[in-house]
């Protein structure tokens, strides 16, 4: 018999509200392999002297809001914090034309975890690693936890790199071996 969260529709998955309601909520996977990354380049908002990091935010910001305009969970909220929609935003409603569909009319909604997280079977711990870690995540930063490779699991049958940096190797004369 299927579970209802394994239920997929163009990427959503089925949950249920802080009220009760059945809510269409845009499945984990996309947002993580969405986040961090641009196709092409980045806008230049505000002429010379603006960095890559602040163009990177106000890009992240916008995907943000445009993957999940009306949904509220753990998740989403600490990422939408760490890069806040400011006064600049790039129009990515096109990226989501056919997955979150228009939205304006659609009542905003509260999520709980145990709703958010149900299709991936994660532990309480995965969970709070995820929503504290992974939801504050800042420029230039990645991270690869069991939680996250669950989800790209489910969601894509991909999974996360588990790899340690190459060992820095120090010349003879750094540690006195000449």
């Amino acid at each position: 018999m299927l579970n209802l969260y394994e239920i997929q529709f163009l990427k959503h998955s089925p949950v249920r509200d802080v009220t009760g309601v059945l809510r269409p909520l845009l499945n984990l996977g996309v947002l993580l392999r969405l986040s961090g990354n641009c196709r092409g380049d980045l806008c230049n908002f505000g002429g010379k002297g603006v960095s890559l990091e602040q163009r990177a935010a106000v890009f992240q910001s916008s995907l943000l809001v445009s993957a999940y305009p009306r949904a509220h969970f753990n998740l989403i909220d600490n990422m939408k914090r760490r890069f806040p929609l400011g006064d600049r935003k790039v129009d990515l409603d096109y990226i989501f034309e056919y997955k979150v569909g228009d939205h304006s009319g659609y009542p905003s909604f509260w999520v709980p975890d145990s709703e958010v997280f149900q299709r991936y079977h994660l532990t309480q711990l995965q969970i709070s690693e995820i929503n504290l870690v992974f939801g504050n995540l800042g420029y230039g930063e990645t991270l690869s936890t069991t939680g996250l490779d669950f989800i790209l699991q489910v969601d894509y049958g991909l999974g996360c790199v588990f790899e340690l940096p190459a060992p820095v190797l120090l010349p003879p004369w750094w540690a006195g071996q000449e």
